[in-house]
């Protein structure tokens, strides 16, 4: 015979609510009851989180600084930066706020101004040329004499403005849409263009008591269309360079810089100002950016970038009172020479 097998009763175990990391003891076994620990992952989306010390971090605000005129610059492809040059005021032009004088102004210029997908118009001679898209990422920019926020992006250019390094932005709320835009690309490949730049220099260095250039198309180190006017790109702005580079280093007590600005007169080009800057001066050799009413409909300011021995940084020109000068200048640059801008007439003037 087999023996019958009964199955062993249960053991009913009853177990209480009790207060979390008590210790519970079964026989020889220790139980210690916790409380679940809530993960990063499980937080609740949207809730500020507490930093080391058990506080919530602060919430950053967008930083209100009012308009702003900005340089693009392209890289490869249809990749560009943007950075801001100065505040553009009723009163004139005012230096951005240094990161120093707004707490987290690299990590909040962003917020609201240009986030993701925020479209900045593109300006030449007065008209709109493109659009900056920016993809809302912010950093510290030290490629100038002080510490700006630079933002990255693509842009969407029309044909003709392919030609163009390095344009103007401003707020999207700014710039007006105009009509068509005047091809540029015949005037950077025009003949007459670089013959009328040779005849200037050719005219106007020997009125400056420096050493004549062994080269003028040499010397000649940027040729760009402008426009007197908005809309009208029927003059040019010149760099010339004597013993130096168009470019941050150290000089030579003998090197000089022209910067012309001209307009085409009834049979030449002629000259509406120049700035000239001689080494003992300090270095300070300007290079045009772009042209644009910014103040006013009708008279259009000018953006220069300046390379100095170690820096370079930004100046703005315009006409007051009936003459060039410096309206715009980054407090860390190099100022113009005294009596260096000079105010010619416009061609068919009877002054």
């Amino acid at each position: 015979m087999y023996a019958k097998r009964f199955a062993r009763p249960g053991l009913a175990v009853i177990i209480t609510a009790l207060p979390a990391c008590d210790n519970v003891s079964f026989g020889g076994i220790q139980l210690e009851l916790r409380p679940p620990e809530v993960t990063e992952e499980a937080a609740v989306p949207g809730s500020p989180s507490p930093d080391a010390s058990g506080e919530e971090e602060p919430t950053l605000e967008p930083v209100d600084i009012g308009d702003l005129i900005y340089i693009v610059e392209r890289g490869e492809g249809s990749s560009a930066t943007i950075l801001p040059i100065a505040r553009v005021t009723p009163d004139g032009y005012e230096p951005v706020p240094d990161p120093e004088e707004i707490p987290d102004l690299v990590e909040r210029f962003a917020l609201g101004r240009w986030e993701a997908g925020v479209e900045f118009p593109l300006v030449a001679h007065g008209r709109r040329v493109g659009t900056f898209v920016s993809d809302g990422t912010t950093v510290e920019d030290d490629s100038t004499c002080r510490i700006r926020p630079r933002g990255t992006g693509h842009v969407e250019l029309a044909p003709e403005a392919a030609v163009l390094d390095r344009l103007l932005a401003t707020e999207p709320s700014s710039a007006p849409v105009r009509e068509p835009w005047t091809p540029l690309a015949r005037f950077a490949a025009d003949e007459d263009l670089r013959a009328g730049s040779l005849n200037i220099a050719q005219r106007l260095i020997p009125t400056l008591g420096v050493l004549w250039p062994p080269s003028i198309p040499e010397a000649r180190r940027d040729l760009q269309p402008f426009a007197s006017t908005p809309g009208d790109a029927s003059g040019f702005a010149a760099s010339y360079i004597y013993g130096d580079r168009l470019a941050v280093g150290p000089t030579n007590p003998r090197a000089y810089s022209l910067f012309v600005l001209a307009t085409a007169g009834e049979s030449r080009y002629e000259p509406l100002m120049t700035w000239v800057q001689l080494a003992p001066d300090g270095k300070a050799y300007p290079r045009f950016v772009g042209s644009h009413a910014l103040r006013d409909s009708i008279a259009s300011d000018v953006v220069l970038e300046v390379f100095g021995e170690t820096e370079r940084w930004f100046t703005v020109l315009g006409v007051e009172d009936e003459e060039w000068s410096a309206l715009y200048l980054d407090e860390c640059g190099q100022a113009p020479a005294r009596s260096g801008i000079r105010t010619f007439d416009p061609p068919g003037s009877n002054n």
